[in-house]
């Protein structure tokens, strides 16, 4: 297989080198490619460099590694070239996939669940916040402002943890106890201790009028590898 740029990226740069992951420490530092040429994929080692203005917030150095990050044009560009590299954003579990980790640790039927799944020897924490500012979270599990419960906090010892579905890692879920139509909820995982990368999902879900429970999305995240890190989400709820 060949690649040929034909142009270069909008931000950032793009060079190539004939070890994996060439950086320049281990002897071989990337060349900048060029235009027109057919380079064969079986031989040549791609590296991707982002420059302040090819990630969102302007800030490559916070945001390295990190694909969100990027600017929709860089992401594009990257795309049509380097396919192997887009990220494979996995599945959100099946409704029956979280009835079964859900009744594993105990969970009740609430309008409105979030779910942090995750598989790292790390530890990592799930807040949402209520509207009057407070939050649930470890350190307050039982919030009447949201009607709300941290009703599973599970840490770095468990990880490989078998979860009610037969998935392996950690779970940290939150059950909201009203949800309002059309009302935006948010909060945020933070990268609480330990070191590495910890690649985890936010899965949405809630039980309707008939106690039937219903996957709404989730959020994905693939790069979230630093310590005192924060990863806000959001969610709109929609009454079932």
């Amino acid at each position: 297989m060949t690649i040929t740029f034909n142009e270069y990226p909008p931000f950032g740069w793009m060079g190539w080198c004939t070890v994996h992951a060439c950086a320049g420490n281990n002897g071989e530092k990337a060349t900048a490619v060029s235009l027109g040429y057919a380079y064969n994929s079986d031989y040549y080692y791609f590296r991707f460099i982002a420059t302040d203005d090819a990630v969102i917030d302007g800030n490559a150095e916070r945001n390295d590694q990190d694909w969100d990050s990027l600017k929709p044009e860089v992401q594009a560009w990257i795309e049509s070239y380097l396919t192997w590299l887009v990220p494979v954003e996995p599945a959100a579990p099946a409704a029956d996939a979280m009835i079964d980790i859900l009744a594993a640790i105990g969970a009740p039927a609430a309008d409105l669940t979030v779910t942090l799944l995750y598989n790292a020897p790390v530890d990592l924490d799930l807040h949402f916040s209520c509207d009057d500012g407070s939050q649930i979270y470890y350190g307050n599990t039982n919030n009447d402002a949201c009607l709300g419960t941290l009703d599973m906090d599970q840490q770095a010892d468990l990880y490989n943890n078998v979860r009610g579905d037969g998935s392996q890692g950690q779970i940290e879920n939150i059950s909201v106890g009203s949800g309002a139509d059309g009302h935006t909820y948010a909060g945020k995982v933070v990268y609480y201790s330990g070191s590495g990368n910890a690649p985890f999902q936010l899965v949405f879900s809630g039980v309707d009028g008939d106690g039937v429970r219903h996957v709404f999305g989730q959020q994905y995240v693939e790069t979230f590898d630093s310590a005192g890190s924060e990863h806000p989400y959001s969610y709109s709820y929609t009454a079932l």
